[in-house]
């Protein structure tokens, strides 16, 4: 009797071919991620209404110097540092480990690892921030390049990274107590003069670009699947999500209400204080969208194993 060797190809073909078609989607939707890094960094940074709007965001922040959000903000960033990186990376593999998922720990590690590294390699190769106006045939005068930003990066990728490593069931602790570190990290850059609001922006994007090859390179070893459970969500993640989609439709409204206010300002304080609150509103609506995006995909996801399936060649794998 053959058919139960025709059976048991048929579903590894079938397996195989799920796996192929999870990796791709997965990876076409970081390719989708990072060419927004570029495309940020061409409008903010490229043209003269992004460096004139950012400008103006600087100048806003340099007005709430006495202010407590500015000094809060400067001692948040102080904080991130590689120390305390390598140690929410150690915690990352810890949880890895104690779980016997011992691939998704190294995923989750090498999530956060590249968002840094990638920010680092950008911020280098890309070109410096051109002089626009009368001084505009200067190269020399031209101002380094500061996107994207190391520290919205890191925090950001921890938390992708989290969610590659943490169980489903953990995935509204980690979302509440992980998005307000990263969330707040974006719009401190801004209030405390560090960074651009595009810096954030594409720092979120970048890491979402990670968070999403982390998980294809989970798929491709087929170790997580799309979930095949038919029972809904429970109110717990529906109240989850409806949440962080308020957010993010809130912070990205005031954003846009206070552009509208910049553009109508008739004073340059005024139009300051605008692009200043604006750029606030568009960090933390960009990083909870961000953080949104990467919950929406993970939660479609289900670890079906501890290690590769064996009998598979390495190009099958």
């Amino acid at each position: 009797m053959l058919y139960q060797p025709v059976l048991a190809v048929d579903r590894h073909t079938a397996t195989l071919a799920s796996r192929r078609e999870l990796r791709t989607r997965l990876l076409a939707a970081a390719v989708v991620a990072f060419a927004g890094v570029f495309v940020v960094y061409l409008l903010a940074v490229r043209t003269r209404w992004g460096q004139g709007f950012e400008d103006s965001a600087l100048a806003g922040a340099r007005q709430h110097r006495t202010g407590q959000w500015y000094g809060e903000a400067d001692r948040w960033l102080n904080r991130i540092t590689a120390e305390s990186f390598g140690v929410s990376l150690a915690v990352l593999a810890t949880v890895g480990l104690l779980r016997r998922r011992y691939l998704l720990a190294l995923c989750g590690v090498l999530t956060a690892v590249g968002a840094v590294l990638a920010a680092r390699l950008l911020k280098g190769a890309l070109p410096g921030r051109p002089v626009f106006g009368a001084a505009a045939g200067h190269a020399a005068l031209q101002a380094p390049n500061t996107l994207p930003s190391g520290h919205t990066a890191a925090a950001m990728g921890l938390f992708c990274g989290a969610l590659i490593v943490v169980s489903r069931h953990w995935y509204i602790p980690v979302t509440l107590f992980g998005l307000p570190g990263a969330a707040v990290s974006g719009a401190a850059t801004v209030a405390a003069h560090w960074h651009r609001l595009s810096d954030t922006v594409a720092a979120d994007l970048l890491a979402l670009a990670a968070g999403l090859a982390g998980l294809a390179a989970v798929a491709q070893l087929g170790l997580v699947l799309p979930t095949r459970s038919r029972r809904p969500s429970t109110f717990g993640r529906r109240l989850l999500y409806a949440l962080l989609v308020s957010l993010a439709t809130a912070a990205l409204a005031i954003g846009a209400a206070c552009v509208l206010r910049y553009h109508g300002a008739t004073t340059q304080w005024s139009r300051d204080e605008a692009a200043y609150w604006a750029a606030q509103a568009f960090a933390v609506g960009s990083a909870v969208a961000v953080a949104g995006v990467m919950l929406a995909v993970c939660r479609r996801l289900e670890s079906v194993g501890r290690r590769p399936p064996r009998g598979l060649t390495i190009l099958e794998r």
